[in-house]
């Protein structure tokens, strides 16, 4: 069963809301990633084959929003 996209932009906002803490708060790059790895992971689990690219997506345009770039995979 997937998660509702209302339910998922919840989370999504949720994280979008913590990401400028974050980058404050941690240290080092690496610490950031795994911080935000544990806190996107939900909604990319949650989110059916349907919506993951739309999740995604969303994640990827919260970071662009703060200024950061995705690691290279």
């Amino acid at each position: 069963m997937t998660t509702p996209r209302d339910q998922l932009q919840a989370m999504l906002d949720s994280i979008a809301q913590q990401v400028p803490h974050l980058l404050r708060e941690t240290d080092d790059r690496d610490e950031f990633w795994t911080a935000f790895a544990n806190l996107t992971d939900p909604p990319l689990a949650a989110a059916g084959p349907e919506d993951f690219d739309w999740v995604s997506a969303r994640i990827t345009e919260m970071l662009a929003a703060c200024g950061v770039t995705p690691p290279e995979a």
